[in-house]
């Protein structure tokens, strides 16, 4: 009887060591990239190599960035808005939202981009969908010296980098996926997300300078030529 009870014993131990061996293996991901590998298989990414840092789709937004954002690694645009989804992030929309702000006009038709030069009186940015907006400034605020931006390519147009057709560079609107806390669950990281596009930042004269990303600028086409009479800058 007491040779059973220890048969008994030791076959208690062996499977709750199974059991403890086999959990983290359900949860594992194979090639150590934070991805989980059901997210891969999904979208025919490999579980297999990291690839975390990867950029399928030439969008701006690497896979982890992606997964992070509820967006398709294998589309540009996952929503259909005309910003592709790099852009979206970059300057402070929603990857899966046509219109972000709910203002009736689709994320890629907005005046989002990047300050490349600017007057007293004149602003042009490069648009994040594509091509430039030259425009005259009828709002308070005035270019500020020196800042953490420096100069800008598209000043020195024989320095500047391609470009994949967004108006910004593939370097320059890549997802870097540390910039994500991967401590935040799903909903965490979609209401951290939710608060910084609401947030945004409106134009001063302190804020406003070459080299600043543009949510959204306001623009008054009814006089011979564009003016912007008002700026929302992207939140750094």
């Amino acid at each position: 009887m007491a040779r059973l009870h220890r048969v008994l014993a030791t076959l208690a131990l062996l499977v709750a060591a199974t059991a403890v061996c086999a959990a983290p293996a359900l949860a594992r991901k194979h090639d150590h990239d934070k991805l989980p590998d059901r997210w891969e298989r999904k979208f025919h990414l490999s579980t297999k190599k990291n690839d975390a840092n990867r950029d399928r789709d030439r969008d701006g937004l690497s896979n982890f960035g992606e997964y992070r954002s509820h967006t398709n690694p294998r589309k540009k645009d996952t929503d259909h808005d005309g910003l592709k989804d790099g852009a979206e992030r970059r300057f402070g929309f929603k990857p899966r939202d046509r219109d972000s702000d709910d203002d009736g006009t689709k994320d890629g038709k907005e005046t989002a981009g990047k300050i490349t030069a600017l007057t007293g009186s004149s602003v042009t940015i490069r648009l994040a969908a594509g091509g430039k907006l030259n425009a005259g400034l009828a709002i308070h605020c005035t270019p500020t010296s020196g800042g953490a931006t420096g100069d800008d390519p598209a000043e020195n147009p024989a320095d500047e980098p391609e470009t994949d057709g967004s108006g910004l560079s593939a370097s320059a609107a890549q997802d870097d996926p540390t910039e994500d806390d991967p401590a935040l669950d799903d909903a965490e990281f979609d209401n951290q997300f939710e608060a910084e596009v609401a947030a945004g930042q409106t134009c001063d004269a302190s804020t406003l300078k070459r080299g600043s990303l543009v949510h959204e600028a306001t623009v008054d086409r009814s006089g011979p030529s564009a003016v912007v009479t008002a700026i929302t800058l992207v939140r750094r």
